[in-house]
């Protein structure tokens, strides 16, 4: 074996990309054509020089951040061992090989170190570590007795560009988990700036009473939460308040609309995926769970999560546990869960359509909203905040004033839409009143319900004829309002059109639709 060869060759590999994760895997490839390597690590001492933590994991498939995941806590004997190690050899490297620990140290700490990581308990490795980083590097091979003294002095003479290898690793990182923690807290802080509402629910002392009263009891206990109620009711705005009232509100609030993303993808949204799990996966991405992480997760709609997802997440709150798509290591669920859902689940498990088991787990603490046409009390308190936020929003310079007749409208009016509907007829109205008084003509439901009760019957009016064009465009609007965006599935746009769901997207593009 031409020992400097043979480390020229590898440290061009090191530094021929600024991937460092291309760098690495090139890395392992390249050392495993003289010697076993079916997997190589990078890690790195605690500052006490008592723990040992895995950064990043390099095997065939690709780099796996490991997110400084806790391999094992050395005992006095391992400490004995690498303090006598670096007296021995060079002050700065140190090289061994698992047959050189004594008895104790290879068979005790170390196969549970391994098992955890799904590896033989009686794996080879040689370990390359670099005292002034505080970092090692190490080369694993699945059999054991694989390294012989000539693989420590090519992996001895290999120190300098693993040395470079293993600081570019470890700043990479650190970068990446610094990004990810930036992202974390401006997600936080961005739904922060997005509660409108403060730390003042609208109609908490009124229609909402008791729906506060049982976010109130709940928000302190860490026992799941289920929300009852229909589309629009203000389900999401309970949900935020019990986080608020909790003790996890420093923490981020994370929301999920389970009916809104793809089946293929519902996977990795709640729990994530490595880099290279599946086509497209370009970069490793957390899921919903590990955004969340120590705060809350907002599941909506979970009625319309598919099957294979409902058996995961079932299995996420048993265990408090997940893995992400592509990855062979578990993760600590630390969230407290609210669901919501505007589904008869009960229903739905009579049906085969919803896991039993899962059901019971939701719904330990139901609170069921109330719509808006059984707390009319709450529309006027619901109308002016509208009209005070939206007129900030739309940048308008002056606020128009809401006529007793016109706010007596809105009373009397069904809601079918509930809050959201009421939200969405007073930013139309702003729209349209040009600094007069509001007013609200064409209060009606493309449903057919939510009459003004009492009101005078209109005059007939004579009908205007569309094109075909603006009649698809506006039942497809309808119908998208309807499935809150949702185009395949059971209850998706296209099942209820009797179309497929390709020709129902490229419908909608061509009507100009998302």
């Amino acid at each position: 074996m031409d020992i400097e060869r043979i480390a020229q060759t590898v440290t061009l590999r090191i530094i021929g990309s600024l991937d460092i994760e291309e760098a690495l895997v090139e890395t392992r490839n390249c050392i495993s054509e003289w010697m076993p390597a079916d997997e190589m690590f990078v890690f790195q001492m605690s500052a006490d020089e008592n723990d040992v933590y895995i950064i990043c994991r390099i095997t065939e498939s690709g780099a796996h951040n490991m997110d400084w995941q806790l391999l094992l806590t050395l005992t006095d004997a391992e400490k004995q061992l690498r303090d006598h190690r670096f007296a021995d050899s060079d002050p700065h490297f140190m090289v061994l090989r698992r047959c050189d620990m004594p008895s104790d140290i290879s068979q005790g700490p170390m196969p549970s170190a391994l098992s955890k990581f799904g590896l033989p308990s009686h794996a080879d490795h040689l370990v390359l570590f670099d005292k002034k980083l505080n970092t090692g590097i190490g080369i694993l091979s699945n059999e054991a007795g694989q390294y012989t003294e000539e693989h420590v002095a090519l992996f001895t003479q290999l120190r300098e560009p693993f040395a470079a290898a293993m600081k570019n690793a470890v700043r990479f990182y650190e970068l990446k988990r610094t990004k990810e923690r930036l992202e974390d807290e401006n997600r936080a802080l961005q739904n922060e700036l997005q509660k409108e509402v403060g730390d003042r629910v609208v109609g908490m002392h009124h229609g909402l009473k008791q729906v506060m009263q049982l976010a109130g009891q709940v928000a302190k206990t860490l026992s799941p939460v289920l929300l009852l109620g229909e589309t629009g009711s203000g389900k999401e705005v309970v949900a935020t308040s019990i986080h608020r009232l909790s003790d996890r509100s420093d923490a981020p609030f994370v929301s999920l609309n389970c009916g809104a993303i793809p089946e293929t993808l519902i996977d990795s949204e709640l729990f994530g995926h490595e880099k290279g799990a599946f086509t497209g996966a370009n970069e490793r991405k957390l899921g919903r769970f590990e955004r969340a992480r120590g705060g809350t997760l907002f599941l909506d709609e979970v009625g319309e999560l598919p099957p294979s997802a409902q058996v995961k997440l079932l299995r996420v709150i048993q265990e408090k546990e997940f893995e992400r798509i592509g990855g062979n290591h578990s993760l600590r669920a630390d969230v407290r869960l609210i669901a919501a859902t505007n589904r008869d689940l009960p229903a739905m498990v009579r049906k085969g359509e919803f896991r039993e088991d899962l059901w019971f787990r939701l719904n330990v603490f139901p609170i069921h909203i109330p719509p808006l046409r059984e707390r009319r009390e709450d529309i006027p308190s619901l109308a002016y905040f509208f009209l005070e936020t939206r007129s900030r929003q739309l940048n308008l310079r002056y606020r128009p004033s809401l006529p007793n007749a016109e706010l007596d409208k809105l009373v009397k009016y069904d809601w079918p839409g509930n809050v959201r509907e009421l939200q969405n007829a007073i930013e139309r109205a702003l729209i349209l009143s040009r600094g007069e008084p509001l007013q609200f003509p064409h209060l009606s439901s493309v449903f057919g319900v939510g009459a003004i009760q009492g009101s005078v019957p209109a005059e007939p009016v004579v009908p205007t004829w569309s094109t075909f064009i603006e009649m698809s465009r506006a039942y497809f609007e309808s119908l998208l309002k309807h499935t809150n965006g949702r185009i395949s599935g059971p209850n998706g746009a296209a099942a209820i059109a009797d179309i497929n769901p390709n020709t129902l997207r490229s419908k909608l593009k061509k009507l100009g639709l998302r």
